[in-house]
């Protein structure tokens, strides 16, 4: 009996292990598996950066452009941006905006213009982001209600959490490279190395 009971502890234990690896697994997956529409930058890169943000994080904020011209130098490099559900109406709304958007083929006009406008999102604005990315202003409105979004935005906390991922932003670069910026901002050439360090452990 108690062997009996032992063994089925051990058999418990390990489908809970591999149930953890399997979600690992999936989540790393994840970082090199976003569809085309939800990335930004050249289709022909050879590294992947994700980075798990929150739009209305003054550190993304300050980030955004270091990181922009990390990648222009860099000329191989593609971004998977994967906003999170914020504190705030306005990083969710960001969130929704850019998924939005990418199902409209404006992603990455939507990633530059939430970071670069600093616009205060609400009814009264929307209309002049839909102008900006140049959609008709109520086909937008009706595709911000997708339920799909919600449960994109929900899949990132749900893989961000299983990554181990703090704070935003946190970047994976390539599937095994994890970076977190803890009170220091990088440098371009921060970034160009830490591409190449990437590159090595391919």
């Amino acid at each position: 009996m108690v062997l009996k009971i032992f063994y089925t502890f051990l058999t418990i234990l390990a489908g809970i292990l591999l149930y953890q690896v399997y979600l690992m697994y999936d989540a790393k997956a994840s970082l090199s598996n976003q569809p085309a529409q939800y990335m930004i930058g050249p289709e022909e890169a050879d590294l992947i950066v994700t980075e798990f943000l929150d739009y209305s994080c003054s550190y993304c904020q300050i980030m955004y452009p270091t990181l922009k011209e990390a990648m222009e130098q860099d000329g191989r490099v593609r971004l998977a941006p994967r906003p999170l559900f914020s504190n705030n109406n306005q990083g969710t709304g960001g969130a929704y905006i850019f998924y939005t958007a990418a199902k409209m083929g404006k992603g990455q006009a939507a990633h530059e213009y939430l970071f670069e406008s600093g616009v205060t999102l609400s009814e009264e604005t929307l209309p002049n982001v839909a102008d900006h990315l140049g959609v008709e202003f109520e086909t937008f409105q009706d595709a911000l209600n997708d339920p799909d979004i919600f449960n994109l935005i929900q899949n990132n906390h749900h893989h961000f959490k299983i990554l181990k991922g703090h704070g935003t932003p946190t970047f994976f670069i390539g599937p095994d490279l994890l970076y977190v910026a803890d009170g220091t901002m990088p440098t371009v050439d921060d970034f160009l190395k830490l591409f190449a360090e990437a590159r090595s452990l391919k």
